[in-house]
């Protein structure tokens, strides 16, 4: 029975709104309505035994037929609907209490509806919930001893003895997979999110490059390199230490853009990236510093080692013509370079000693390395 369902053209609605329906009201629903079955046949073997009257197997049916789908409804279409099912859990136990009395005890049937409310509210409210429970199965066989009188028949037939333990062994089953099934589920969002978290910081971390980083050659940008350079340069400060600046500019580059095409141009800024990313040091930190410009920090190395460093990458790139389909581009470079604190006392006024050695370097002649002027 499908308490939501219409028919006709209704249809869809009744779809859509069971997909609403809170989780918690549907599991119950589930549970309630096959578990008040079992309960059913443990109380109308009892009843049959003890040659209950009509009105008793009214309210049974009502009770164990009826009643599980009509609190459905309710919580379906409460506006709070997990507050309304919580509410309906107490009902459960509040008339399993009055049956209890209305019956006159019989233990095992007591003892299985006792367990069966109380784990219910366990599951979901913890050691409250399991108190809870026990308050209101006490409120309800007052209300049963009230309505019925206070008598004690604990005894059961060996079929109803035997029904309760099946109804009771079944519930717990029943309870032990839901709670497997929430547990798997768990651990399968648990899974999913961080997934989806290793993807975020994946993401994070890609961006994070591409702000610092040179899309073409994967070497620094400047952006990355003022931040780098102000912490270098105050750390050799505090420490007495050297720091050297290599300005690296591509001779001619023009000419091979418009001779080879931009393809060529930017294979050789990415055939020098790669030469100048090689031979660094683990501190060195190598930046793209606009077009075909390059620009080394050399954290802890003096004038004379960067000088020295320079003519190196001068004489290696120049040795190592790019092929360019068929032809061979020859490359030379030309370099400035300045040293903290001869050249210059701020990452301004490096940058500016560097610009100026590189300018007349290219003055005279390119494929030459200079060294910066002192600061005045």
């Amino acid at each position: 029975m499908n308490i939501l369902s219409t028919a006709g053209s209704k249809a869809p609605v009744s779809d859509s709104m069971t997909r609403s329906v809170h989780w918690v009201v549907r599991m119950n629903h589930r549970n309630r309505t096959m578990s008040f079955v079992w309960v059913l046949l443990m109380l109308a073997s009892h009843m049959w035994e003890r040659g209950y009257g009509p009105v008793a197997w009214m309210l049974l049916c009502l009770q164990f037929l009826v009643y599980p789908h009509v609190v459905y409804f309710v919580a379906a279409r409460s506006k709070n609907q997990l507050r309304t099912e919580l509410g309906n859990m107490l009902l459960d136990g509040l008339m399993f209490g009055i049956w209890m009395a209305a019956l006159k005890f019989p233990l095992w049937i007591s003892f299985t509806l006792f367990i069966c409310a109380g784990i219910n509210m366990t599951v979901f409210r913890g050691a409250a919930g399991a108190l809870l429970a026990a308050a209101v199965i006490a409120c309800g066989t007052l209300v049963g001893a009230a309505v019925f009188g206070l008598h004690a028949e604990p005894a059961t037939g060996t079929l109803t003895t035997s029904l309760s333990i099946a109804t009771l062994s079944l519930y717990l089953l029943v309870v032990a997979k839901d709670a497997y099934a929430r547990s798997v589920m768990l651990f399968q969002t648990r899974q999913q999110l961080r997934a989806k978290m290793d993807e975020v910081m994946a993401l994070q971390q890609q961006l994070q490059e591409q702000s610092t980083q040179d899309p073409l050659t994967g070497l620094f940008n400047r952006r990355y390199l003022g931040d780098a350079m102000a912490r270098e340069l105050s750390r050799c400060a505090r420490s007495g230490l050297p720091l050297s600046i290599l300005l690296v500019d591509i001779d001619h580059f023009k000419r091979i853009n418009d001779a080879f095409g931009h393809q060529a141009g930017d294979a050789v800024i990415v055939h020098l990236a790669q030469l100048l990313r090689e031979h660094a040091r683990a501190a060195d930190v190598v930046c793209r510093y606009g077009g075909e410009e390059f620009l080394l920090l050399c954290p802890e190395m003096p004038l004379a080692a960067a000088l020295e460093r320079a003519q190196q990458y001068r004489t290696s790139f120049a040795a190592q013509p790019l092929q360019a389909g068929a032809v061979s581009i020859a490359v030379t470079l030309s370099a400035g370079v300045a040293t903290f604190p001869q050249q210059g006392e701020s990452a301004e006024a490096l940058i500016r000693s560097a610009d100026q050695a590189l300018y007349r370097a290219k003055a005279a002649g390119r494929n030459r390395i200079e060294v910066a002027s002192l600061a005045q």
